[in-house]
């Protein structure tokens, strides 16, 4: 299994404690960095710390973006075709992977997720089902005419499948239709993926139908989260009170003291500044 996240220096108070979350929790395992943007100076310096690979995005994915974006920004000052820099995860090969986004920290050896997963049954699996800001609203309801099962869109804060899921040529799709631009709303790659299941057919799976448990999101900040006796971390209120984390993903850009979790966050801080205290940089 391969992991990978998508990260940027702006990211960088999330990111050297979900790298360091991800490396204690699965330590065998290869870490591959995509670059946000070219501001990845302090990224680089841990990924060195923690054994991590910052990998050459390939320009394919950006041309598919900006086609489709142009110069639209997400926020302000961030285009919205640079988060069609996750879909790297797609490099064509049958290697599994896992992807998480920079604020979302693995919690878990992730071994009840793996277990459960069954390419032949969903080639990709996402963290979460979509709130409804993928597609105009007019577009909306055909979409969901050609696959029910994808509800509201597909979220991509992780993702898990094989890198020969989908390939350039299904991405091609987009390049030869400029009408298919007009249909996308806000979420830039989560449209992407959503419009792209309905024209490949495709019914794919979010974390949730694979833990067997009942929730649209796993892994957004909400509900909250404690650590049991056995070091583990649980959720303490809602539908899947008492039932284990995997995830937790914070969605403030920077963080504040209301920040859903914030506990969790600086639990996993601590343990980030001992690793990154005592490792030396791994090759």
């Amino acid at each position: 299994m391969i992991l990978y996240t998508c990260a940027n220096d702006r990211m960088i108070e999330y990111s050297r404690v979900t790298l360091v979350a991800a490396r204690q929790n699965l330590p065998g395992a290869e870490i591959r960095i995509i670059p946000f943007d070219e501001n990845i100076e302090l990224t680089q310096a841990l990924a060195a710390r923690v054994g991590a690979k910052v990998i050459e995005p390939d320009p394919f994915w950006d041309m598919i973006g900006k086609h489709l974006y142009g110069d639209i920004e997400y926020r302000p000052g961030i285009p919205s075709f640079r988060y069609f820099r996750k879909l790297n995860i797609f490099n064509g090969q049958p290697e599994r992977f896992l992807f998480f986004d920079a604020n979302m920290a693995i919690l878990s050896d992730l071994k009840e997720l793996f277990q459960a997963y069954r390419p032949q049954r969903s080639s990709v699996v996402f963290s979460h089902y979509a709130q409804p800001r993928q597609f105009k609203v007019w577009a909306a309801p055909t979409l969901r005419m050609l696959n029910p099962s994808m509800r509201d869109g597909y979220g991509c804060s992780g993702i898990m499948g094989k890198g020969d899921a989908i390939s350039k040529d299904d991405a091609r799709i987009f390049l030869r239709n400029k009408n298919w631009k007009r249909l996308f709303a806000k979420a830039p790659e989560q449209a992407f993926m959503s419009a792209l299941s309905c024209i490949i057919g495709a019914h794919w799976m979010v974390f949730s139908q694979l833990l067997g448990v009942s929730a649209r999101n796993v892994v957004s900040a909400a509900p909250l989260r404690r650590i049991g006796d056995d070091g583990r971390f649980y959720y303490t209120e809602g539908g899947l009170q008492g039932k284990v984390s995997h995830f937790c993903k914070w969605t403030h850009q920077s963080l504040r003291e209301d920040t859903k979790n914030i506990d969790l966050y600086r639990v996993l801080e601590a343990r980030a500044d001992d690793y990154l205290r005592d490792a030396p940089p791994r090759r």
